[in-house]
């Protein structure tokens, strides 16, 4: 018996008939088996579910007797839900007669209760079974929800045998046995559904953007709790590294982790895999990019002041087109002489173009700036100095002022400040001109 439904069965126990010429009475019948009498032979019964069955004098579900001084009987219980007793001592019993036998065998089975078959492993916790409705297939069955004792303790390989010998891969309705529960009915997990991340790119060595999400369903459409989801990016080349390899379904069904590329290009996918069997498949490439060094390399200025060029790179791929919407970061030492950035990370723009304004701090010396998108990088030398090499021209474009008029001497002390570079200069002429006439 595969794949099958029993439900609401009682057998009825009768009087003996009336003896005739002296002789005694008939013994009257015995009330066992509501569902299913086995007597003697061999028997399996796989993938069914048995419930509110009544045997009043036992085996409500299921009565197994030898008799057979030879062979008795030999029955395989496995995958099967005996249930819901409506009359009797318990749901599945056994007994033989002297010189007989009854071999009773089989696993991944919800029992309620049983007595005689000590061979057959099952759990007892109540499967929760739903009333006998058209749950689609041509017959009706028993459905179980989430969290059932009957979810997913079948046993994989007789779910999958052909049948007589199992379930041939599908339950009573025909629907596949993704998870192989226990039972008629196949809850199941239904399937992977990707949430978000799918065919998405991000840089060499850079974290994607979204994470790797799914929903795990059964086969009723509802989520699956509590299912661990195993993530397997492809190996060799072009891959990703994960938060985690597994992640376990939440109350939604949901389940996640997140990914960066690591340092080859190129395209390749995440196979996301339930013990089920179910599966779906992410597609993510890793982007090249090349950073070009553009202007703002050998500059110097004074401490605390801005350079007087922005840092300017661009960022094209490997045929040399400028790549737009990338981020650059720009960093600096984090001690000593160093610089601050105007923006960071810097975008690039329709050219490829990424630029930053940078101020020295107030440290002297020089040291190296570097821009840096994924795997590539560029530096600049810069330097924070109070020498700025005798050229007469300031940062900022060489503007002067006279602090100071000494009346008595030829000298004179600028430094940089006035508004206009022109006006420095006339004021250091009249400085001048007064010098020469307090001279006569």
């Amino acid at each position: 018996m595969v794949n099958s439904t029993f439900n609401n069965n009682v057998v009825l126990s009768g009087t003996g008939g009336a003896g005739s010429g002296g002789a005694g009475d008939g013994a009257a019948g015995q009330a066992l088996g509501g569902a299913i009498f086995i007597l003697d032979g061999t028997s399996r019964i796989v993938g069914c579910t048995l419930a509110s069955n009544g045997g009043p004098q036992g085996g409500a579900s299921i009565y197994i007797r030898g008799i057979a001084t030879t062979t008795g009987a030999t029955v395989t219980i496995e995958n099967t839900i005996a249930a819901d007793l409506m009359a009797g001592p318990q749901e599945i019993a056994a007994t033989f007669g002297a010189g007989s036998a009854v071999t009773a065998t089989g696993m991944g089975n919800v029992i309620e209760s049983s007595s005689g078959i000590a061979g057959v492993t099952a759990v007892t916790t109540d499967p929760g079974l739903q009333a006998l409705a058209n749950n689609g297939g041509s017959t009706q069955t028993q459905a179980i929800q989430t969290g059932s004792s009957a979810a997913g303790i079948g046993v994989m390989a007789t779910c999958a045998a052909a049948f007589p010998t199992g379930s041939g891969g599908v339950d009573q309705r025909g629907v596949s046995r993704t998870s192989c529960d226990a039972g008629a009915y196949e809850l199941g997990t239904g399937s992977i559904t990707i949430q978000q991340g799918n065919n998405q790119s991000a840089f060499v060595n850079t974290p994607f953007a979204n994470s790797l999400r799914v929903r795990v369903l059964n086969g009723a459409g509802n989520p699956q709790v509590g299912v661990t989801v195993t993530y397997a990016p492809s190996t060799g080349g072009a891959s990703a590294t994960l938060s985690s390899t597994t992640a376990t379904t939440d109350s939604n069904g949901v389940a996640e982790v997140t990914a960066t590329a690591n340092g080859t290009g190129g395209s390749y996918t995440v196979l996301v895999t339930v013990p089920s069997g179910a599966s779906a498949t992410f597609t993510l490439t890793n982007l090249t990019a090349t950073l070009q060094l553009v202007s703002g390399n050998d500059q110097k200025t004074l401490p605390n002041t801005e350079f007087p060029k922005e840092l300017v790179v661009r960022a094209v791929n490997g045929t040399g087109d400028p790549q737009s919407g990338l981020s650059v970061t720009f960093s600096a030492p984090g001690s000593g002489a160093s610089a601050t950035f105007a923006t960071n990370p810097v975008t690039t723009d329709a050219d490829g173009l990424a630029r930053v304004k940078v101020t020295a701090n107030g440290t002297t010396g020089s040291y190296t700036a570097t821009a840096t998108l994924g795997g590539s990088s560029v530096n600049f030398s810069l330097e924070n100095s109070t020498n700025l090499g005798g050229s007469g021209l300031l940062p900022g474009g060489g503007i002067f002022r006279v602090e100071q008029v000494i009346k008595n001497k030829k000298d004179c002390s600028l430094s940089g400040g006035d508004p206009e570079p022109l006006g420095g200069l006339l004021l250091a002429g009249l400085a001048l001109g007064l010098l020469a006439l307090r001279r006569r």
